[in-house]
């Protein structure tokens, strides 16, 4: 059939109209007709054709053509002609208030040129779609900008606001009612942002089509809000500007959670002070100060006494607590330009500057602040319902030195700490060339772990790795700890540091794979350890960047026999940042054998944001110190989020670190973590007490 034949169904009862409109439409080609004599046989071929037009008598045997019309007005997508006989209009203007599209009254000359009517109908209904077709695009189109969540809105060749969307205007504090058009588009900004409006981004808009930014939009409170922004030219016929659109992404969110990544680049989570990194930039200030203006400066470098039995017997949320409030006395007891730190762990850093010259008299003052903070910290803390007593070592160095910088400085007040230690604790030491205890307790630990290597004291413990959506275990990872002969279970902070500053951690690090492998291969062997479970086993900076470490793992690999798709490497940023590429390198081939890649304590620092991207990861380990106050702090709940967010775009796994409450749990699931460890399911347990949790499952 040819494509411009239109299809036309007649409805006519009498033969003498029907072989009339016939012959004349035979006459011409681009017709086919379809001839229905009643109602009812026009309802059978409006249900098996489709016309593309429809000519109707009014009154036909069973009825009139608006009872067709009432019924089928909704469905027609034709237009239909109502044929009339001379005389009374009434039916013409009944069919058309019914839907008819036009209507032809049945004379003899009118039915001879019925073409004509028949070319203009159509003519005017493709109009009529085409027009009908914009206005739905149109009022679509509107509907997606009044139902966007960014503020859209356009504005005049003049700069005035002509449509504002309902996000515009709830974010600008302006009702759905209220007349803009007054307003011109600087109008939004503050001051100083209404200025780099004018001057560069609306001639970058012209000169360019475009301008993209942040910048500041102003409420009708008054209230600034940080945004992302879009500037669109529009050119007219002519090529002048007819009129500009924006895009208005509300992004006070996003920098709160920058600033709080920011923050915690430079800070500590938990106490908020300054962090290790932050300290050294801090110190090396305070004594270039200190050489300019003929001064002297302290560095107390404090030592909480036997914490750790708190975390043990009471747990980290008690220990953290005690952390949080003597980080609030330190600061309190200090002047206003001192500077407190915490290094990590249990130690905390105080530099004091503008200390007199005379080194007595330095001594002397620091000697009181210290004697201060000792005091401070040895006072009765209230913590997790626990009333706990205590207690610091403090050691003191001044400043400047004859020879070194801040790492040197750092050192001889930790060795003045461990003097003060060795000397019974809660007390404060001075240090003193020559002074050495600190180097001969760590020569004395680096002894004793070479012993441990060969006596076989180090034990492998496994922490439950968790599905949040079932509750089931998913894996595990491998934690090191060391069975000392005298002093029983010793957690690897207080030996991995040592391990870590001499070669021994490589030889440790490689019996901890190997061990880890083995065990792995004897619950597979058993048939309790799932073909999707994973072992996640932590590498260290330099164990990784030994030169046979690939040759190693893959030796480990082969010997054990154990499902190379079931093991995970934890690493942490420091692995990357020495030699990105041979990093990359290197876990690229341990990849090809089916072993996983997870960034731990993601989130803590720039390199994970950084180089995660070029990293062939495939788990992110949220840290801790996130999960620990998500549930009151709304910074660390946005964080969690957006690293969850992150993870599910890259297509990387996550869990969640030191998960140890309901609360905890049931938020992580609300914001879709797939997995999780903490001691709110299990602490870590040996070989035999994870096997329980295997058989379990």
């Amino acid at each position: 059939m040819d494509k411009q034949e239109l299809n036309i169904l007649l409805v006519e009862d009498n033969h003498v109209y029907v072989e009339l409109i016939k012959n004349t439409l035979e006459n011409e080609a681009g017709y086919r007709l379809t001839i229905a004599e009643n109602l009812q046989k026009a309802r059978e071929c409006l249900n098996e054709k489709h016309p593309d037009l429809m000519l109707i008598d009014f009154f036909l045997p069973d009825g009139l053509a608006t009872d067709l019309l009432s019924g089928h007005v909704d469905h027609l997508d034709c237009p239909v002609v109502i044929l009339t006989g001379p005389g009374d209009a009434t039916p013409a203007i009944h069919s058309m208030n019914a839907g008819a599209w036009d209507y032809l009254v049945k004379t003899e000359s009118a039915l001879a040129d019925i073409t004509h009517v028949i070319n203009r109908v159509m003519r005017d209904w493709l109009h009529f779609l085409e027009k009908k077709q914009a206005t739905d695009m149109q009022q679509r189109l509107m509907s997606i900008l009044e139902a966007t969540p960014d503020m859209v809105a356009i504005f005049d060749a003049d700069g005035f606001a002509q449509y504002v969307n309902v996000a515009g205007r709830k974010l600008l504090g302006f009702s759905q009612d209220q007349n803009l058009s007054e307003l011109r588009l600087t109008d939004f900004y503050p001051v100083e942002c209404a200025k780099i409006i004018r001057s560069e981004a609306i001639s970058n808009a012209i000169r360019k089509g475009q301008w993209c930014g942040e910048t500041e939009l102003l409420t009708r409170s008054k209230d600034t809000i940080p945004v992302s922004q879009v500037l669109i030219s529009h050119f007219g016929e002519l090529g002048g500007v007819a009129f500009f659109s924006t895009i208005i992404r509300d992004i006070s969110e996003y920098k709160r959670v920058q600033e709080k990544i920011e923050f915690l680049a430079y800070h500590d989570s938990l106490t908020g002070l300054i962090n290790r990194t932050q300290l050294h930039n801090e110190l090396e200030r305070e004594i270039a100060r200190a050489l300019r203006h003929n001064e002297t400066g302290a560095v107390l470098f404090i030592d909480l006494d036997h914490f750790k039995k708190i975390n043990d017997t009471l747990g980290h949320l008690a220990g953290d607590s005690v952390l949080m409030q003597i980080a609030l006395a330190l600061k309190a007891n200090v002047r206003r330009d001192d500077v407190v730190a915490r290094l990590g762990g249990d130690e905390f850093i105080i530099i004091l500057s503008g200390l007199p010259i005379d080194k007595a008299k330095a001594a002397e003052k620091a000697g009181e602040i210290a004697e201060k903070s000792r005091q401070d910290i040895a006072k009765i803390i209230h913590a997790e319902s626990h009333r706990i007593q205590v207690t610091a070592s403090i050691g003191i160095a001044l400043f400047p030195l004859l020879e070194g910088g801040t790492h040197e400085l750092i050192q001889h007040a930790d060795t003045a700490m461990y003097h003060a230690k060795a000397q019974g604790r809660n007390g404060i030491a001075f240090y003193k060339q020559g002074m050495s205890d600190a180097v001969s307790r760590q020569l004395k630990l680096e002894v004793a772990l070479r012993k441990a290597i060969e006596e076989r004291q180090f034990r492998l413990y496994y922490q439950a790795q968790v599905n949040i959506g079932n509750g089931q275990v998913s894996g595990a990872e491998v934690l090191i700890r060391w069975n000392h002969p005298e002093l029983g279970i010793i957690a690897p902070d207080e030996f991995i540091s040592v391990l870590e500053s001499s070669a021994l951690i490589s030889i440790v690090g490689q019996w901890v794979f190997e061990t880890a492998c083995y065990q792995l291969a004897q619950w597979v062997a058993d048939g309790i350890w799932k073909d999707d479970y994973h072992l996640c086993i932590n590498i260290s900076p330099r164990q990784f960047r030994d030169t046979d470490f690939t040759a190693g793992i893959e030796r480990v690999v082969k010997k054990t026999g154990v499902p190379a798709h079931c093991l995970e490497m934890e690493i942490t940023e420091n692995i990357v940042i020495y030699d990105l590429d041979k990093a990359i390198e290197i876990m690229r081939d341990l990849h090809g054998l089916g072993i996983r890649f997870s960034i731990d304590d993601f989130g803590t620092g720039y390199s994970s944001l950084r180089y995660i991207k070029r990293l062939p990861v495939n788990v992110l380990k949220i840290d801790r110190t996130f999960i620990q106050d998500m549930c009151t702090e709304k910074d660390d709940a946005s964080i969690v989020d957006t690293i969850i967010a992150m993870a599910r775009h890259m297509g990387l796994d996550v869990v969640a670190e030191g998960v140890e409450t309901q609360d905890q749990l049931e938020l992580l699931k609300s914001l879709g973590c797939p997995n999780y460890q903490g001691y709110y399911f299990s602490p870590p347990g040996t070989a035999d007490e994870f096997k329980q949790l295997l058989l379990a499952a």
